[in-house]
């Protein structure tokens, strides 16, 4: 609640509740000027007040979901290993970070898919990170190199 201090016509203070002040200064014969500039700049403050409100409301943070069903598919052949990654629930831009063997692949970092040479009979597990503004989530395959 506000309170507004008051000061009497004896010189002492009075703290008295704000709105029965408000409703007393409207109900008293005053100059109609100022009746209306305090009903006005009730009225703009409450505008005010419920025009925050609702955008503090349409604007309230919401748990975003960080990327989930991130999936990565490989596949090899002809001494090559391609790779793909696809997830759902990520803002528009995303960052994606891929390592083979624990080892960064910087070349393909924000690709959708990449292909490499491989060793044939050589095992090879493949990590794809994506991130968005909410988290980052993350899938790994494992693929054997074919040499057909």
């Amino acid at each position: 609640m506000y309170f507004f201090r008051l000061i009497g016509p004896l010189g002492g203070v009075e703290s008295r509740p704000a709105l029965p002040i408000i409703l007393d200064v409207l109900s008293t014969p005053a100059r109609k000027g100022v009746k209306v500039k305090l009903r006005r700049s009730i009225a703009i403050t409450g505008a005010l007040v419920a025009g925050v409100g609702a955008f503090a409301f349409a604007v309230a943070p919401t748990a975003a979901a960080t990327p989930a069903g991130v999936s990565v598919t490989c596949a090899s052949g002809s001494a090559q290993l391609g790779c793909a990654v696809t997830w759902r629930d990520a803002d528009s831009r995303v960052a994606i970070r891929w390592s083979v063997n624990g080892r960064h692949l910087e070349s393909a970092d924000n690709a959708t898919s990449f292909r490499l040479d491989c060793v044939p009979g050589t095992g090879y597990s493949v990590t794809a990170v994506v991130a968005d503004s909410t988290g980052r989530a993350s899938d790994t395959a494992r693929v054997l190199c074919q040499r057909a």
